[in-house]
């Protein structure tokens, strides 16, 4: 078999308007059907992915990253303590998708690993404790390789 030749990944330096407006609006809701779907778990997992998703298309490549990251990491925290399964798990990738293009730092900067330390005994969901235990430890590697 023969590896495709690689392409210019033109998302890259497109990636900041298609998310920074999506988090603008998730932020600000406007009209009353936007403001219901925030409270539909669907809605709100699907938002979660779809961020996650873009954050990998855009990959190491894009200059926006740390920024695009710092706008993810909001609506991604949230979702780690919504009561729906899903919403968690597509909280926990958007956070690895962070750490896959290198924004580990971002992460850093938030309070966010002693939370992600504790999943393992406050989340019932074998996944969601898996993908937890992987982000800690690519954090605590990145964390150790600075000392």
């Amino acid at each position: 078999t023969q590896i495709p030749p690689s392409t210019t990944n033109r998302f890259a330096s497109e990636a900041r308007h298609f998310i920074l407006p999506l988090v603008a609006r998730w932020r600000q809701p406007a009209g009353s059907a936007a403001a219901w779907a925030l409270g539909e778990a669907s809605t709100v997992a699907e938002f979660l992915h779809s961020l996650g998703v873009m954050l990998e298309s855009a990959g190491r490549a894009c200059p926006d990253k740390d920024q695009l990251a710092r706008d993810c990491s909001e609506p991604a925290m949230e979702g780690l303590s919504h009561t729906e399964l899903l919403v968690r798990r597509c909280s926990l990738f958007v956070l690895s998708r962070m750490v896959l293009i290198g924004c580990e730092e971002v992460l850093l900067e938030l309070p966010i690993l002693m939370q992600l330390e504790a999943f393992p005994f406050v989340e019932s969901d074998d996944t969601c404790r898996r993908m937890a235990a992987g982000l800690v430890a690519s954090l605590s590697k990145r964390t150790l390789s600075w000392q």
